[in-house]
């Protein structure tokens, strides 16, 4: 007598061709007289997930939506108290939500409070490196907001400049923290020296504003490449 079985990999009944207890799917694998029977039974298998699905999701969002309405409280601060409160927490969740536009938004055009959760030492290591991978995406303020953070090392500052390397007041602003460590600097110098080239255009005129860059240093790079521009032309 045929038989048939439902397909554990894509949930579709078949024609098992196995002698009784050889099925290749393994012995325990239920099998039925009859197509229809097991179409019936793979069709009320994956309603059963899809409302398992359902189900995981709805609680996901339940609690998304409850985590956020913990943080109703802060709606009823003033905008100088609720700027305290974001320089005083250590709520990683809360801080992605404040720059996620999903808590504090009161006026479009004022986005002090997502600057100051920029700022803040408990950002997620996550959300900054979004930031420093792909800077062209978010606005000048943002990113000079997040250079004043202190988890951010060095080479990220620098980084920073990537995205809006044509303003020389905004890479100035950048590249003239104290957070870029001599170490750095004197690395990003001896790169473009060996390279004969601005790895970013401006950032090496620049770097010789910041108090952390050694003048010696950089007068040396500078000569190198004008004994190498006369040499070429």
């Amino acid at each position: 007598m045929a038989t048939y079985h439902i397909n554990p990999y894509t949930g579709v009944p078949g024609f098992c061709p196995a002698k009784e207890g050889q099925c290749p799917y393994g012995s325990h694998m239920k099998h039925y007289d009859a197509w229809e029977i097991a179409q019936s039974v793979a069709d009320q298998i994956r309603a059963d997930r899809f409302k398992e699905y359902e189900d995981i999701e709805r609680q996901d969002r339940k609690r998304e939506w409850d985590s956020l309405k913990t943080y109703d409280y802060l709606e009823t601060l003033s905008d100088e108290d609720a700027i305290k409160a974001i320089q005083a927490t250590n709520d990683v969740d809360l801080l992605s939500a404040i720059i996620d536009g999903q808590v504090l938004v009161r006026l479009q055009d004022d986005p002090q409070f997502v600057y100051e959760a920029l700022r803040n030492q408990y950002l997620s290591d996550n959300k900054i490196q979004n930031m420093v991978q792909a800077p062209e995406l978010y606005t000048q303020d943002a990113l000079i907001a997040l250079e004043d953070n202190p988890n951010l090392d060095s080479m990220a500052r620098v980084e920073l400049v990537r995205g809006y390397p044509q303003d020389t007041m905004f890479v100035e602003e950048i590249l003239n923290n104290p957070g870029i460590t001599k170490d750095v600097i004197l690395e990003i110098l001896a790169d473009l020296k060996n390279e004969n080239k601005a790895k970013w255009p401006p950032v090496v005129s620049r770097l010789s504003m910041n108090k952390n860059c050694p003048k010696s240093v950089f007068e040396e790079w500078l000569h190198d490449r004008r004994l190498n521009s006369m040499m070429n032309s």
